[in-house]
């Protein structure tokens, strides 16, 4: 018998989700800086609990964050197994987004 010790998924969750999240606000910010129009969707949530800019741009981040880190990687867990295409086929990698060796 092979034995082949995979991850919690947990843990892959959280650091998929804080990477991602990482990336998309700081992409977010750079296109401000570089004059693109764009939706700052942490200051836009941020402005439904306050008007005050910087207690909005504290909230916002943190509800952002809290959402990107937990509440959407534990969403697409909870879908993954549902996803089409075989786990064993290289077609099937290619559709759900990973390679297994």
């Amino acid at each position: 018998m092979l034995y082949k010790p995979h991850p919690s998924l947990f843990p892959v969750m959280l650091l998929g989700g804080f990477t991602g999240t990482v990336i998309l606000t700081a992409l977010i910010r750079l296109l401000a800086a570089l004059e693109v129009t764009v939706v700052d969707l942490p200051q836009l949530m941020g402005d439904v609990f306050s008007s005050d800019q910087q207690t909005a741009f504290t909230a916002g981040h943190t509800i952002f964050l809290a959402a990107g880190i937990l509440v959407l990687p534990l969403f697409l867990a909870a879908l993954w197994p549902f996803a089409p295409g075989d786990r064993f086929t290289f077609r099937g990698a290619l559709i759900r987004g990973r390679c297994s060796a």
